[in-house]
């Protein structure tokens, strides 16, 4: 959503870069702009005090990568509806 292109450097080029979004952007269209078209935004799709505590926990920053490392980004804890339902992070 942010390159336009495939991180596999055997598949060239870019879609639509015109389409681009910025990551905040996109971060948001996986998040909040779901919740607000299902209407459940007042339950989900942000972190705010009375919503589900859906979280994950990345082993890195995504503001702080090249755009092009975003995609290497792994998952490190997962919770859902406050409870920790994945951790990576113990064998």
């Amino acid at each position: 959503m942010v390159t336009r292109r495939s991180p596999d450097p055997g598949v060239p080029g870019t879609l639509n870069a015109g389409q681009a979004l910025d990551l905040a952007a996109a971060i948001e269209a996986h998040t909040v702009n779901p919740a607000q078209a299902m209407r459940l935004d007042h339950e989900v799709g942000r972190l705010s005090p009375g919503l589900s505590a859906d979280v994950i926990i990345l082993d890195r920053n995504l503001f702080e990568v090249l755009i092009e490392q975003v995609h290497a980004t792994r998952v490190q804890r997962t919770w859902f509806a406050g409870r920790l339902v994945h951790d990576a992070t113990t064998p």
